[in-house]
């Protein structure tokens, strides 16, 4: 299954694999998926394990997207995505 939303992947799914950005993209860790079946996506959104999961996920594709838009010299490379400056201001 591809999907771009990863509340749905992990609704759905026991393993979650996010792909990485960039021209080269390539596939991202695999995220276990150790939650009860049957899924209940209301349910879900109060259960610790979930938003733990959901947040890993989500600091990954986080993660990989600040390195991929750093350049080598430090700057950033895209203006959507905010410098270490303008975060600390």
């Amino acid at each position: 299954m591809i999907t771009n939303d990863v509340e749905e992947g992990i609704l759905l799914a026991d393993r979650v694999i996010p792909l990485d950005p960039g021209p080269g993209a390539t596939l991202g860790p695999a995220f276990s998926v150790d939650l009860p079946r049957p899924r209940d996506r209301t349910a879900l959104q109060h259960d610790p394990g979930f938003k733990a999961l959901r947040n890993a996920i989500l600091r990954h594709l986080i993660d990989v997207r600040r390195r991929a838009a750093v350049a080598p010299d430090g700057r950033v490379a895209d203006e959507h995505m905010p410098s270490a400056k303008a975060s600390a201001a």
